[in-house]
């Protein structure tokens, strides 16, 4: 009698299992989206996006730190980290310390991109959260707290 519980339950959990993988999935997309069009609109990858969200959090770091905060190889990060002095938005200048060691940070011009950046991501948030209440995103916040 109990093994026929524990397979219903296990029916149900595993069902429920595909429902939340379709929805994460959906919000996934819908989020991907949301939030493509302004990587359009500055010409800029999420990959760099995420290099001036480092910098703009830590200052200064070196290159070896930018690619393991974003969890990619050296060559990567280097490329990303090319072109955003390219566009004038990262300087970077030699450590003192280890003159072998490049240290990065953002421009006046990066820091106003970024800005801009986290203004557009801010609003486009809020706009994809309108149907929720305060209750129902203080208990998202509460789930997604326990999936980090």
């Amino acid at each position: 009698m109990l093994s026929i519980f524990r397979r219903e339950r296990k029916a149900k959990e595993s069902e429920l299992d595909r429902k939340i993988s379709y929805l994460v999935y959906s919000v996934y997309r819908k989020l991907r989206k949301n939030f493509s069009f302004e990587n359009e609109l500055i010409n800029l990858t999420i990959l760099q996006i995420h290099v001036l969200s480092f910098l703009k959090e830590e200052k200064e770091v070196s290159t070896n730190e930018v690619a393991k905060f974003l969890r990619v190889e050296m060559p990567t990060a280097t490329v990303a980290i090319s072109n955003l002095i390219e566009k004038g938005l990262v300087k970077k200048r030699r450590n003192a310390k280890d003159r072998r060691q490049w240290i990065l940070s953002l421009t006046p011009k990066g820091i106003a991109l970024f800005r801009r950046i986290e203004k557009r991501r801010r609003n486009k948030m809020r706009l994809f959260l309108s149907s929720l209440s305060y209750e129902d995103k203080l208990k998202l916040v509460n789930i997604l707290s326990k999936l980090r």
